[in-house]
């Protein structure tokens, strides 16, 4: 069960998921055997906790419009935990309101520059939503205030020569339109402020205005008409004037949004002061936050976990604090037992750590993990200890496969109690590797001597097959001359081993086929009776072998004795695997005597 955890905790670890491994550990049981697993933790926790440290942050950039910085917090803190909940949803949100920031400017200093007023406003509104305190918006509107005053002089111009036209009334309608189109300005820039009632009042005595403009500015009038309406017709209005504002991209009651800026600010003092090692004064102002926090336990529901958290981290601080009295002798008792392991008396070195184990437990002590790992390593040390005794005496006896073996199980025993890399291995691991080579060299000679038997006994094919099991164990030894001599020499070996092996079946291939070849040769009876046939290499040109083909030839078996030697040389290619050329067409024969 406990591997189990261990593997799914280390695949977490793995796969980068720090946020998801801190929570799967801080949900295992004590009793769970995971190795270093306090600092383990104590890393995972401190990296959520600055992560989330960041995250809030953002908030408090967010509520100054600062949306570069709230990114920057932002990839931060995934940079350090990839998986942290909602947090590519809410970089992805910045990002895209930048964007739309960055073009609503754009378009908004366009239409200023060609004095389309209520293209402006519109512009400048979702702005304002965004970042009611841009530089930009100020230098936009006098851009457009230019172009305005360039066109109502000309408006004013044309006005007057309408002389079918009141003066009076002209001047009264400009004025109505005129007031119109401040006082919707100026109920934009109370929304900028969150100032959502004194708008709704300004843009009603708005609409009261253009009920006089009857005659003038008839499409200026339709479109601060369809301003005014989009304006109160905007999620973003009518969520303020139901008293709600926009956090992190949703909207919510300003009450709520207040006690979450305040519970921010809370928390960043309380980790001010944590730094400082005032932990009481962090504890109580993280339970100043949780009071703030309780008044809305349904919306504050995770901060008011992540504050208890908080409460309970410091305040375990506090009361390891009151224990220093009980851990400085306790880490004097350690100092004993990590002496004895220094000096190999691995025994009494735990006999020392249960000691210790028992004087924890009475005391009350905590983060006891690491006495416990000390007391597995102080018998695992033991255990191999014993069996490495026990190699070295062998090697001593020159009983060198008995020694492998001993070797090869202390470090498996070591492996196993994660002491692989414990300095106490490095001359055992030494002693492994040299008695290995040595096995290896015993083993090769044998080999190849084994090979040079068979080779001697014209078993090519089997030493070719010796020669090469050499070879194999010679790549296993360390990179040195004598290797790359050794090497050189069985690759020879291999080589010649393999070209008669080759010859030998080739002259089997021959042979199969000799009695064909002298009677086409000598124009023979299918008769004549064969026997004593022999295949001899004359020549090895490399890409062809050239072959002796010679047996006793006769009319009978009766006449064998007195039979005639045919002998015909060819030209064996081994390209196309044929016989061909015959290199002594005549051939030749001579009478001969059995």
């Amino acid at each position: 069960m406990s591997d189990h955890h261990l593997h799914h905790l280390m695949n977490l670890i793995q796969s980068g998921q720090i946020y998801g491994s801190f929570a799967y550990m801080k949900s295992l049981p004590l009793d769970i055997a995971i190795p270093n697993r306090q600092k383990l933790f104590a890393e995972l926790e401190e990296k959520v906790l600055r992560a989330k440290t960041l995250v809030r942050e953002v908030n408090s950039h967010l509520e100054k419009c600062d949306y570069p910085r709230a990114l920057t917090y932002l990839i931060t803190a995934q940079k350090m935990v990839a998986d942290y909940p909602n947090i590519q949803t809410d970089i992805d949100f910045i990002d895209s309101t930048m964007r739309d920031l960055d073009n609503n400017l754009l378009a908004a200093e366009k239409a200023a520059s060609q004095g389309d007023e209520y293209a402006v406003q519109a512009l400048l509104l979702e702005v304002a939503k965004v970042d009611r305190l841009n530089e930009a918006i100020p230098l936009i509107q006098e851009k457009l205030d230019k172009s305005l005053k360039n066109k109502r002089v000309k408006k004013i111009a044309f006005a007057s020569l309408a002389a079918l036209i009141p003066l009076f009334y002209l001047t009264f309608e400009i004025y109505s339109f005129s007031k119109a189109n401040t006082q919707y300005s100026h109920a934009t820039e109370s929304v900028c402020k969150h100032d959502y009632q004194n708008s709704h009042l300004l843009m009603v005595k708005a609409l009261d205005s253009l009920k006089q403009v009857r005659i003038l500015n008839q499409q200026g009038k339709e479109k601060l008409l369809i301003c005014i309406n989009d304006m109160q017709t905007s999620t973003t209005f009518k969520q303020g004037i139901a008293g709600k504002v926009l956090h992190d991209g949703v909207y919510i009651p300003k009450k709520i949004h207040t006690q979450k800026l305040e519970i921010a600010e809370l928390e960043k003092l309380a980790q001010a002061q944590a730094l400082q090692q005032d932990h009481s004064a962090c504890v109580a102002t993280y339970k100043k936050a949780l009071d703030i926090a309780l008044h809305a336990p349904d919306v504050h529901n995770a901060t008011i976990v992540s504050l208890k958290e908080h409460i309970s981290h410091y305040e375990s601080r506090i009361n390891s604090q009151q224990q220093q009295e009980f851990r400085s002798q306790f880490l004097a008792l350690m100092d004993k037992g990590d002496r004895l392991m220094e000096e190999g008396k691995w025994l009494e070195a735990k006999e020392q750590y249960d000691q210790n184990l028992i004087f924890a437990e009475e005391k009350v002590l905590i983060n006891l993990t690491s006495l416990r790992d000390s007391i597995v390593q102080a018998q695992g040390i033991a255990n191999v200890q014993i069996i490495l005794d026990e190699a070295q005496l062998l090697e001593a006896n020159q009983q060198t496969v008995k020694a492998i073996a001993r070797y090869e199980l202390a470090m498996a025993l070591a492996a196993e109690s994660d002491l692989q890399n414990h300095p106490f291995l490095a001359d055992s691991r030494s002693h492994l590797a040299s008695l290995q080579d040595q096995q290896i060299s015993d083993r090769f000679v044998n080999l190849e001597n084994e090979a040079d038997r068979f080779f001697a006994r014209k078993m090519y094919e089997s030493a070719q097959l010796k020669y090469e099991q050499g070879l194999q164990l010679l790549t296993q030894q360390e990179d040195t001359d004598q290797q790359r001599s050794d090497i050189s020499r069985l690759n020879k070996k291999v080589k010649h081993a393999a070209r008669l092996t080759l010859v030998a079946n080739k002259q089997q291939v021959v042979l199969a086929q000799y009695k064909g070849i002298l009677l086409d040769n000598f124009n023979l009876s299918p008769n004549t009776y064969f026997h004593k046939p022999q295949i001899t290499l004359v020549s090895d040109k490399g890409s062809y072998f050239i072959f002796k083909i010679s047996a006793l030839g006769s009319r009978s078996k009766a006449s064998a004795r007195r039979g005639t030697k045919y002998e015909v040389e060819y030209k064996y290619s081994l390209g196309n695997d044929t016989l061909a050329i015959n290199l002594s067409p005549a051939g030749h024969t001579r009478n001969h005597r059995s």
